[in-house]
């Protein structure tokens, strides 16, 4: 297996040489994805330059440089102008991609809550389980600023940090990432249900049980209290839905989002 240098660079015998010029580009793809895969290239490891890269595996800079940038689109690889190109997850732009995907699949409401309740409830018990006092301390303050909320952004800002908090303390980047996309894509119903009281106070009820439970360290209770809420909040949606039909199509694109922001 090739060794990255003391630098955190790969040296350039370890890529191969590029063989079918007309697919260079997904060539160059599937080869960096494969040498992730097999820990030949891991988080922080620099590519060499372009040139000599490009040089190396018989291939032109631009058919390169396109090979690279797909890769950060897709959250492979990140670029900056003193170190180059350097392998390194990018969430937010790995979250992005599965909102767009999970859009072009119609998900519904209920589609999402279903996929919360199995994902949330354990990660919120993992949360009870291995919480440190300060990462406690940070998910209390969040608790404190959504009671103390005067408006419903400020409590939808609080309640947003709140669940992010939880998933990070769950040490767990795979639960992580898969919770993000799914409450990324309710961030219009749950900032229309922020706007009333009851939905609020409710919150309020079942978020204190949760950082109780994460509190005492029992991911019994943390896991019960997390599917009690993700189970209320849905019940809350979908008498809001029923009130006000007009809700039922709070599930908008990421695009509309940022160009209604």
């Amino acid at each position: 297996r090739h060794k990255p240098l003391s630098d955190n660079s790969l040296e350039i015998s370890t890529f191969s040489r590029v063989k079918q010029p007309q697919t260079t580009v997904e060539t160059v793809e599937r080869q960096i994805k494969e040498m992730i895969r097999s820990g030949i290239l891991v988080a922080g490891t620099g590519l060499p330059a372009e040139r000599q890269l490009a040089e190396h595996l018989n291939i032109s800079r631009t058919a390169l440089r396109e090979a690279l940038q797909s890769l950060t689109r897709q959250g492979v690889l990140q670029v900056r102008k003193s170190s180059g190109w350097t392998v390194g997850p990018n969430q937010e732009t790995v979250v992005d991609n599965l909102e767009v995907y999970f859009l072009l699949e119609n998900v519904s409401l209920v589609n999402l809550v279903e996929a919360r309740l199995v994902v949330e409830p354990e990660t919120t018990a993992f949360a009870a389980l291995r919480r440190t006092s300060e990462q406690l301390d940070r998910i209390e303050q969040a608790l404190n600023d959504s009671r103390n909320a005067q408006d419903p952004e400020t409590f939808f800002r609080a309640d947003t940090s709140f669940h992010a908090y939880i998933a990070e303390t769950s040490s767990n980047p795979l639960l992580i990432l898969a919770l993000r996309p799914l409450f990324g894509l309710m961030v219009d119903v749950r900032q229309g249900l922020a706007a009333s009281e009851k939905v609020i106070s409710d919150s309020h009820i079942e978020h204190t049980k949760i950082f109780d439970a994460i509190r005492d360290k029992d991911p019994v209770a943390a896991r019960a209290a997390a599917s009690e809420h993700a189970h209320g909040f849905l019940t809350r949606a979908q008498q809001a839905i029923a009130d006000d039909p007009k809700l039922a199509g709070l599930l908008v694109r990421p695009q509309q989002r940022a160009k209604d922001a």
